[in-house]
Formats: structure tokens, C-alpha cells, sequence
């Protein structure tokens, strides 16, 4: 290999190394972009299993909110199947966020969470969003399991419309994953 080959044969290496630590920091920026200017909202959990024995410890999420009349009614009277929707929220005066509104269409209001509807049957409805699972130590999942439907999830909405689980809440406390003991 000549002097000119090795010297191009570098500058490539150089190059690749550069894209790849310029696409990890991107990925990086966003996600701590929304934890920095994030909005804060709490949504109540309703009951699901959180262990899977293939990934790890993780507490999968489902929300109240999935079970409110005006966005069961806004699906069937839409008949949304395999569709995006988005879920604008307001809080009350216990700061409960709870649905504002409703729409196929992006809210003018950045409080809002991007849900996929993936089964509409008159048996069922699942959905799927960007918040629904938060990674917790190992071995920890089964003591978070024992509370599931009592948690509140703090999570931030930014103004690009991305949303980050920050923490998890048991009767207004923070829910360490390591010492957690809801007894």
C-alpha cells in the first residue's frame, strides 16, 4: 500500500469515526433537549405486567387516560384503525392532566402525546406511544408490579413534540426501583 492510499485510507476512517459520533450525539441532544426544557405532566397508570423475561426488567405502562369516554368515542365515532392520533392535555386544579381535546390532526397546543390506534374492534382497543415503557434495575420490576395501577408517570413534553418518561411516583413519592417497598 502506498503513502497516497494509506493517507486517503485514513481520512476515511477519520470521517466514518466523525458521522458516527455526530449521529450518536444528535440522539443524545434530543433526548436531553426534552428533559431540559420539557414540559412537565403526570398521567395516572392503570395495571399491566411489567416482566419480560427476554429484555429485562421493565415496567410496561398503560395510562387512565386511555379509558376516557371522549377518546374512546372520538376513535369509534371515527372509526380509526392503524392511525395516528393525537391527545392534547390540560391540567385540573389537583395538577391531573387530563384530555383537553382529541384530533387526526396536530393540536396548535404542544401538551400533546402522538398515539398509534393499532386495534379498533367493539371487543378492544390497544394503543401505542412514545411513553408506555421505563427500563428499571434488574430484579426490581416484580416490587414495582405489586403497586401497578397506583403510579404516576412525571413525564416532559418538549416543543418538538417528543415525550421522556423522567420518573415514576407511588402516593406522591418517588419511586426508587432499587429500595422500592410499597408495604
Amino acid at each position: 500500500m502506498t503513502r497516497k492510499e494509506k493517507e486517503i485510507s485514513l481520512k476515511g476512517l477519520v470521517y466514518l469515526i466523525a458521522l458516527i459520533l455526530t449521529v450518536l450525539l444528535w440522539f443524545i441532544g434530543i433526548n436531553e433537549f426534552t428533559l431540559q426544557t420539557g414540559k412537565d405532566i403526570y398521567l395516572k397508570t392503570t395495571p399491566v405486567d411489567p416482566r419480560d423475561p427476554l429484555r429485562g426488567d421493565y415496567v410496561i405502562l398503560r395510562y387512565e387516560f386511555e379509558s376516557d369516554k371522549k377518546l374512546i368515542n372520538y376513535i369509534k365515532e371515527n372509526d380509526i384503525t392503524n392511525e395516528d392520533i393525537y391527545v392534547s392535555f390540560i391540567s385540573d386544579k389537583d395538577n391531573n392532566w387530563i384530555i383537553k381535546s382529541v384530533s387526526k390532526t396536530k393540536p396548535d397546543d404542544w401538551i400533546y402525546i402522538s398515539l398509534k390506534v393499532s386495534q379498533n374492534t367493539w371487543w378492544s382497543m390497544s394503543y401505542e406511544t412514545w411513553i408506555w415503557k421505563f427500563f428499571v434495575p434488574e430484579w426490581t420490576g416484580r416490587r414495582i408490579e405489586r403497586v401497578r395501577g397506583n403510579l404516576i408517570v412525571h413525564a416532559k413534553i418538549d416543543i418538538l413534540w417528543n415525550a421522556k418518561i423522567v420518573d415514576l411516583y407511588y402516593k406522591w413519592e418517588k419511586v426508587n426501583p432499587k429500595t422500592f417497598d410499597p408495604n
